[in-house]
């Protein structure tokens, strides 16, 4: 952004949410500028760190080994996720961090421990900063944590609102 922040002709803006401008940074910076061959290569990495995740939330959600290796190869070799993890989009991030939030839920389910919800709530708001569309998926998240919480007489968190500010504090920078 020529060190003039998130602006558009000197007018400040939030037009991109700014995590994946900022992994583009990162990369850029420490590999040199416009190096999409390095980007590509990091995506690619995140793309198996999702597939792992993915493998570890099919696995929660079936107890089957066999099943989850079937769903992650079934994933893998999706038309759709080998292009996207080619591209430069948000989508490789994205995809990464709302299984993160997943599994996470998955084990708060598992474990009832706040930790793992609060861990869910951070991988949300992280993906609303890849993508505001996340924010939409927040009050479905709550709204079953509670239902499981009331159901099975467990606690959501020390503090009602813990896991809810996560998206809160950070959804004024997603532009929504």
């Amino acid at each position: 952004a020529g060190d003039h922040g998130f602006s558009l002709e000197g007018r400040i803006t939030n037009i991109r949410p700014p995590l994946y401008p900022f992994f583009l940074a990162v990369v850029y910076k420490v590999f040199g500028d416009e190096n999409l061959f390095v980007v590509r290569i990091a995506q690619i990495i995140l793309a198996l760190a999702a597939l792992m995740l993915f493998w570890m939330f099919a696995k929660n959600l079936t107890a089957s080994h066999a099943t989850a290796h079937v769903a992650t190869l079934v994933l893998a070799l999706h038309p759709h996720f080998i292009i996207y993890n080619l591209v430069v989009l948000t989508e490789t991030i994205f995809l990464g961090l709302i299984l993160a939030t997943l599994f996470c839920a998955s084990r708060w389910h598992e474990t009832k421990k706040s930790a793992w919800l609060t861990w869910a709530m951070t991988g949300l708001a992280l993906a609303a900063l890849t993508r505001p569309t996340a924010l939409y998926f927040a009050p479905l998240l709550m709204g079953w944590a509670w239902y499981v919480a009331k159901r099975d007489g467990a606690r959501l968190s020390k503090n009602p609102a813990e896991f809810y500010a996560h998206t809160q504090i950070l959804a004024p920078r997603t532009g929504v």
